[in-house]
């Protein structure tokens, strides 16, 4: 029903055996300025999709959400080794029977800051 009320007509793809795809049969052209066409690349390249398929995507009410980077991944990672490490010296200073160092604590909120200011 959808694919009617789109003009998108099934068709099969060669290599693709039972998997439909939808052929768009409609182009339209769309003007924009330069400066808006730079924004829409420039997000389009954060999501990591073609300007096209972003416009189309986000003309059709998707909610764009930019692609995080193998490098955050291991942002993230080096966060969450941190917050162990936090929660154990919390846990530690609880209990009563390790005394913390300043330096210690400094030394790994020194690691949080340089991580947060990696991210940008």
């Amino acid at each position: 029903m959808l694919a009617n009320s789109l003009s998108i007509e099934p068709r099969r793809m060669e290599g693709q055996e039972g998997r439909r795809t939808l052929r768009r049969r409609l182009p339209r052209k769309i003007r924009y300025t330069t400066a808006e066409w730079e924004a829409i690349t420039q997000r389009a390249r954060l999501c990591g999709k073609p300007p096209a398929r972003y416009v189309r995507e986000v003309s059709l009410g998707a909610a764009p959400r930019p692609r995080s980077s193998h490098a955050d991944a291991e942002l993230i990672r080096e966060l969450g080794r941190i917050g162990t490490a936090l929660t154990q010296m919390a846990a530690a200073a609880r209990q009563g029977g390790v005394r913390l160092s300043a330096d210690a604590i400094d030394s790994t909120l020194a690691e949080i800051l340089s991580i947060v200011r990696r991210l940008g």
